[in-house]
């Protein structure tokens, strides 16, 4: 698999023209960070930002929110219920500090902010033992509060296109929630790490310049695609899926398989993709995508329903083989029966994927 990429991100390199310094165009972008923060809901952060390239800088604006609920019943009788909620949102820049020659490889500087809300709500009823004696009793904790993020550091972008381009990054981060005039943060400052795509439309091409546009896929054809994505309770599952491409749409039935290497836990589902936006040379592509998917465990009695939406960024690297990114919302519900537990969790929260996909036309 990394042959393959880069293999065809060398030939994009030679077969296309280096990125105008002074383009220009509405940017649509993709990122993934990793924190070193100690809650484990809050390690990896998938955002979706949109904004305006210009010459030297990308503005725009990000977001994330997420959404957790926890509903245990024990054998004792007792119950325990547990929601958390947390949305950011706010301003983010990349500024090129110094740019290659050819204009493919830039070293960035990362800044960016954001202020939001979250909320944390427990309650726990205990009915004694054994349940027939005495009046339950609940106990309920609620924090709730402003909670503010920032982040800076350097970075490295690449663009095999004009129009689209990858970067890694990192540095340091700060994270903090709010209470009345009291402040609680998981440390005053993290490292973090962030691999993220960009695509930028308007931006000139060779089939602008040349008059003539290169194929991205064939019209019809099988598709493949493989990939890895973030889940709740930040876990990074593999994706793999068989399907087929016709025009502007994209059908496939696939699998996820959580933690990658947890094959008794692998969900079953099915997706459906649109391409709303194709540039002229047919390598850049914007596209919205649904899916939904259902698994059992038998030896856990573990049953999950799970499903998402996303809008993303494809880069045909290649003719029929293309980058993929993608940041949307996805919804996962638990039903747990150990015989001594009974209990339900649903997650709605934000999500991070990257892959390949490959056409092989009819």
């Amino acid at each position: 698999m990394s042959l393959t990429v880069t293999t065809s991100l060398y030939a994009a390199e030679t077969s296309f023209p280096a990125p105008k310094t002074e383009s220009s165009g509405f940017a649509f972008g993709t990122n993934m960070s990793l924190a070193l923060v100690d809650e484990q809901d809050d390690h990896l952060r998938e955002e979706l930002w949109v904004g305006y390239k210009f010459a030297n800088v990308l503005l725009g604006v990000s977001g994330y929110f997420s959404t957790r609920y926890y509903d245990a019943k024990y054998d004792t009788g007792n119950e325990t219920h547990v929601k958390e909620e947390t949305f950011l949102i706010g301003p983010e820049a990349q500024f090129v500090l110094h740019r290659s020659a050819k204009a493919r490889v830039e070293v960035l500087g990362l800044l960016g902010a954001a202020a939001g809300t979250w909320r944390r709500w427990r309650s726990h009823v205990d009915r004694g033992w054994p349940v027939d004696i005495g009046d339950p009793v609940t106990t309920v904790t609620s924090d709730q509060g402003i909670r503010v993020r920032w982040h800076l550091g350097p970075g490295v972008r690449f663009w095999p296109s004009p129009a689209f381009g990858i970067h890694l990054a990192g540095g340091a981060l700060g994270d903090y929630r709010l209470i009345g005039s009291n402040s609680i943060t998981e440390s005053p400052i993290n490292a973090f790490f962030q691999a993220g795509f960009v695509g930028v439309t308007g931006v000139p091409t060779k089939a602008d310049t040349e008059k003539q546009a290169r194929a991205g896929s064939p019209t019809y054809g099988v598709a493949l695609q493989a990939g890895i994505s973030t889940s709740p309770r930040a876990n990074v599952d593999g994706n793999l899926g068989l399907g087929f491409s016709a025009g502007r749409f994209l059908i496939a039935l696939g699998v996820d398989v959580p933690r990658i290497f947890d094959f008794e836990e692998t969900i079953a589902n099915a997706e459906l993709q649109f391409t709303t936006f194709r540039s002229d040379d047919r390598r850049l592509e914007l596209f919205l995508s649904g899916a939904v998917g259902h698994s059992v465990v038998d030896s856990t009695m573990l049953s999950t329903f799970r499903w998402r939406a996303a809008p993303g960024v494809r880069f045909w690297a290649a003719p029929g083989v293309a980058l993929t990114g993608a940041v949307g919302v996805l919804g996962d519900h638990d039903e747990i029966n150990t015989g001594d537990e009974e209990s339900e969790r649903q997650y709605i929260t934000m999500f991070w994927r990257a892959g390949l996909l490959s056409v092989f036309g009819l």
